[in-house]
């Protein structure tokens, strides 16, 4: 990425022009396997990155499946399955709320992805835009979903006659660095993570990234 001291200088304005931060957009779209990725400390958290992720990739009519079983309580309420009563139980504003219907397949025994399953309810909603990954155990007692499992994944859907329509999308956080590969390095188009979390090294205390297909990004 020609990383050079006047990458470090300060800018000010709207930011245009800022060199610093596109070549860390380039080192760590290198680092994810990745035609582009944004990072940037405004994206607070993890999951205010996968927020942002998932409102640009879906839209209203569209359906998301997620296919890694339940999601941790913080994503849950971006989707739309916990709110209040004066709400219809609904969170405002979240993907629900806006016209995105969500549905879930558990993991197999095992802990791997349940392909029969995930073609049964691909098959059952066209309106499926998005295959939800999350890698990370989160607050399940179960594995972690190694690489080699998402490149199974991936490499069944690349067969699917819908393919082309789908984003495969993978939470990564707390898996950046950990394998010698990353998601969209073996055919996820879409990750987004923290870096207060492995990219941040414990250092950061803000941020998030998100990484893939560079019209999606």
């Amino acid at each position: 990425e020609r990383l050079d001291a006047s990458a470090f200088n300060g800018v000010d304005g709207y930011g245009y022009g800022d060199i610093g931060r596109e070549k860390l957009d380039g080192v760590v779209a290198r680092l994810m396997g990745a035609e582009a990725a944004l990072v940037r400390l405004q994206l607070f958290s993890g999951t205010h990155a996968i927020s942002c992720a998932l409102f640009g990739a879906l839209r209203p009519g569209d359906a998301m499946l997620g296919v890694s079983g339940p999601n941790y309580d913080t994503l849950e309420e971006v989707i739309g399955l916990r709110g209040s009563e004066s709400t219809g139980g609904t969170t405002r504003g979240s993907l629900r709320d806006w016209g995105v219907a969500y549905n879930e397949v558990p993991l197999a025994v095992g802990g791997g992805f349940d392909l029969e399953a995930i073609d049964a309810a691909l098959a059952a909603s066209p309106a499926v835009r998005l295959v939800h990954v999350q890698r990370s155990c989160g607050y399940q007692w179960r594995p972690s979903i190694p690489i080699a499992e998402i490149a199974r994944l991936c490499r069944h859907l690349d067969a699917h006659p819908r393919r082309r329509e789908l984003v495969v999308f993978v939470d990564n956080c707390y898996g950046e660095l950990v394998e010698d590969q990353e998601p969209c390095g073996v055919g996820a188009d879409l990750v987004a993570g923290s870096l207060i979390k492995n990219l941040g090294g414990t250092i950061a205390r803000a941020g998030g990234y998100i990484a893939g297909r560079r019209e999606l990004v």
